[in-house]
């Protein structure tokens, strides 16, 4: 068995292209009560290629805060991911996480019957649920300002009375409390069910993260000629 565990240690190093560097037993074994058929836990640690650690893996945020009107530093470095943002964009993976943002929320300030409601706990389920009709009608990362959103994305019959809210909101504390607004929560209930189906019946989308890979490469090796990125596409 000790050589079985030997190969399959010298497999997984060829396979996954690391190197272990230690592997250990650590269950009953090890312990010293080993049954005759206890298994072998076995568990190591292992070290990747450097330039495995210079590659980004999907990162939605970023991909938001390229589309932000606020910028305190720009870049030409900036410029660069902004345009390559738009090349590894998968819809699916964005209404994911807008439906998953909004569901938590949800979940967390809504599901239960209240007296009143943190008024921008209202914000913080209408803004992802906007972001993810936008996501399933245009197939693109959704505005970040909370204003193109809603004319876009938001009934016109909802208008005003979110347009109310907002108006309170930015001159209220973070702790403002307000009687709950049913028509809206009704409204986000709704939506958030509707999205939730959707979500499964959007196509999976192959993207080649090379180019960011190597973009990612450059910026943090200053453009060292021997950062090479992997040339495996997974994530």
């Amino acid at each position: 068995m000790v050589e079985n565990i030997q190969q399959r240690l010298r497999d997984i190093e060829a396979q996954e292209q690391v190197r272990i560097i230690a592997a250990v037993e650590s269950g009953s074994r090890a312990w010293g009560f080993a049954s005759p058929d206890s298994d072998y836990d076995v568990r190591f640690i292992y070290v990747r290629r450097e330039a495995d650690y210079l590659r980004l893996k999907p990162f939605r945020d970023v991909l938001e805060w390229c589309t932000s009107p606020i910028v305190y530093r720009d870049s030409d470095a900036f410029d660069e991911l902004r345009s390559l943002a738009r090349t590894c964009y998968i819809p699916k993976k964005s209404l994911g996480h807008y439906l998953s943002m909004a569901q938590n929320n949800w979940h967390h300030h809504f599901e239960k019957p209240s007296a009143d409601r943190r008024l921008k706990r209202y914000f913080y389920v209408l803004r992802p649920v906007l972001a993810a009709r936008w996501v399933v009608a245009h197939e693109s990362q959704p505005p970040m300002l909370f204003g193109e959103l809603m004319e876009a994305e938001l009934e016109p019959a909802l208008r005003p009375v979110v347009q109310k809210l907002l108006a309170v909101k930015q001159e209220a504390p973070e702790t403002e409390m307000i009687s709950p607004v049913h028509v809206l929560e009704d409204y986000l209930q709704e939506e958030l069910d509707t999205l939730g189906k959707v979500l499964p019946q959007l196509p999976d989308r192959d993207v080649d993260w090379a180019p960011l890979d190597r973009f990612f490469c450059n910026v943090v090796c200053g453009n060292e000629p021997d950062c090479v990125p992997s040339q495996s596409g997974n994530r």
